[in-house]
């Protein structure tokens, strides 16, 4: 089957392949360095997903699944995570500036030296989330849980 990435506003087409799953095509737009920025991937299921380094900025990934996904060193400024599962994660310097991550499930997930600057995770579950060294200045954390989470050495 032929899957197509799109841009969320312009509706062009930013990456296509023919493969079995929309992960496996996003997939292969990371691997070739394919530049996602404004891709439209809200509810795709993207488990487990290898996005290193992808370029995601100010994608739409509201209520998508990336439980256990590789996002170490992506560039995700502005976008929208909203209600995104995100659990188990690696987001190990991963660029967040301005991002929506309201209502997100950061559970278990790692943050360590990412930055968060102006982004807001109002209402977030961040219980057991590794923020090490991550920088928070101006983060909205507003009835976001925080329970177990570690802090150590936070920029604000």
């Amino acid at each position: 089957m032929k899957y197509e990435i799109k841009n969320y506003h312009t509706g062009e087409v930013l990456f296509s392949l023919e493969c079995e799953s929309m992960k496996l095509c996003v997939e292969a737009a990371v691997r070739t360095a394919a530049d996602l920025a404004g891709a439209n991937l809200m509810d795709v299921n993207l488990a487990g997903a290898n996005l290193i380094g992808a370029n995601l900025a100010a994608a739409n990934l509201v209520d998508a699944d990336l439980t256990g996904a590789y996002l170490s060193g992506a560039y995700l400024m502005d976008a929208n995570l909203a209600g995104a599962y995100l659990m188990d994660a690696n987001l190990t310097g991963a660029y967040l500036m301005d991002a929506n991550l309201v209502g997100v499930n950061l559970v278990d997930a790692y943050l360590v030296n990412a930055n968060l600057v102006d982004a807001n995770l109002e209402g977030a579950n961040l219980a057991c989330a590794n923020l090490a060294c991550a920088n928070l200045a101006g983060a909205n954390f507003a009835c976001a849980n925080l329970v177990n989470a570690n802090l150590v050495e936070v920029k604000s």
